[in-house]
């Protein structure tokens, strides 16, 4: 679900990815089930909100070393300093990771353009 107004943003290159990697692999993997990982970008006055959700077993959850959420959150750092939010939230069979970052200009966002 993108919001029509976060289609413009641009964001530093290969930031969802470990994040998506996360959701499958410690998320929609371990269900007999299987799952789906859902997207979601709002784009407000001065900042850009970014959501990944999967399903996952609390009873089964294996415990990772965190590195792909440790990354993630270095990254915003070092791009947009403490302007940045990383947010994490476990509950109700549901895995989420919420991503905050002031909107930049496309040229603040890394070099080489980004996902957007």
């Amino acid at each position: 679900r993108i919001a029509p107004a976060a289609l413009a943003a641009r964001i530093p290159p290969l930031l969802l990815q470990p994040l998506l990697e996360n959701a499958v692999v410690h998320g929609i993997a371990g269900l007999l089930e299987g799952g789906c990982v859902r997207i979601a970008a709002e784009a407000g006055a001065r900042d850009l909100v970014l959501e990944v959700v999967n399903p996952y077993d609390a009873a089964e959850r294996r415990a990772g070393a965190g590195v792909g959420l440790g990354n993630v959150g270095r990254r915003l750092r070092a791009s947009f300093g403490e302007a940045a939010r990383l947010e994490v939230a476990a509950e109700n069979g549901e895995y989420r990771v919420r991503l905050r970052l002031p909107l930049a200009p496309a040229e603040a966002a890394g070099a080489g353009g980004g996902e957007a």
